[in-house]
């Protein structure tokens, strides 16, 4: 029975361990198998992530580039800008700028008239836009005259203001007989072309941009719902009447020189009314 009972024990265990075997060769062979599985996931995962990563940057490349073109194209660095020319008013931080839309002046538009002489009068500020810079300021701009009545100040104007007076002086040469009865024909001529030139310059120089467009108000209506229509008469036309009847408009917006600012620093800066009379006999003189 001994005998018996050590074969039984011997054999149970054979057969344990035998299953034991198994189960732990198993559970080798399943982690064997999950790291395996996992190494591979992961460099395939790895590989398509890797590949992923490369097209972004291809992609990411090339929309940089892109983009590049389009603001090379669009802007231009102030590295390429030439240099701004010295101007104390834009030193003294009086160069804004603002948008405006342009819009048609009954007023200015009206054939003179006291009113209307007035507003020009007030447009050309209280010196004509003349005033009077230190030595330190002068020898940093093109010579000019020295006040007689405040040695030491320089006699300048502001370009803004010159403009004005040119072209206030072409308006009033259609009226000579009123505002030039001392002068010859010769000489109002020389001004007039002299400031008819400058202004063609000024306009080049300015370049203004915006977009001006032909209409006709006509064209359009506004119904009981408070849409624009066309009208029946734009409707009927060919495109060639509609040319033909439509009308320049310039009532745009456009970035300006904010002229308030110009205005105040020529008023802290005017010339003595003194040189500005005797000078210029009350008005900004023209070579």
């Amino acid at each position: 029975m001994g005998t018996g009972n050590g074969y039984h024990m011997v054999e149970n265990e054979h057969l344990l361990h035998d299953d034991n075997n198994h189960e732990v060769e198993k559970g080798i062979i399943s982690r064997e198998n999950w790291r395996e599985n996992w190494r591979c996931t992961w460099e395939t995962s790895a590989k398509a992530l890797t590949t992923l990563n490369i097209f972004l940057l291809i992609v990411l490349v090339s929309m940089l580039g892109v983009s590049s073109v389009t603001i090379r194209q669009k802007c231009v660095p102030d590295t390429e800008l030439p240099a701004l020319p010295y101007s104390p008013v834009r030193e003294d931080g009086y160069v804004r700028y603002v948008n405006k839309r342009f819009a048609p002046s009954k007023l200015f538009q009206s054939e003179t008239s006291d009113e209307l002489e007035a507003a020009w009068n007030k447009t050309m500020g209280s010196t004509d836009g003349v005033v009077q810079l230190p030595k330190s300021i002068a020898s940093r701009l093109d010579r000019s005259i020295e006040s007689f009545v405040e040695p030491g100040q320089y006699i300048y104007g502001v370009g803004m203001f010159h403009q004005l007076h040119c072209l206030n002086r072409i308006r009033r040469t259609f009226y000579a007989d009123k505002f030039f009865p001392g002068e010859s024909k010769d000489d109002i001529d020389f001004h007039k072309n002299h400031c008819f030139d400058l202004l063609r310059q000024s306009i080049l120089c300015a370049g203004d941009v915006s977009m001006v467009y032909w209409w006709n108000q006509s064209y359009t209506y506004t119904d009981e719902r408070g849409q624009e229509q066309y009208s029946q008469r734009y409707l009927s036309m060919s495109n060639v009447e509609k040319a033909r009847h439509s009308f320049a408009y310039w009532d745009v917006e456009a970035r300006c020189h904010d002229t308030d600012a110009i205005y105040e620093w020529a008023e802290k800066n005017k010339v003595n009314v003194g040189v500005n009379q005797e000078l210029f006999n009350g008005s900004t003189g023209d070579p």
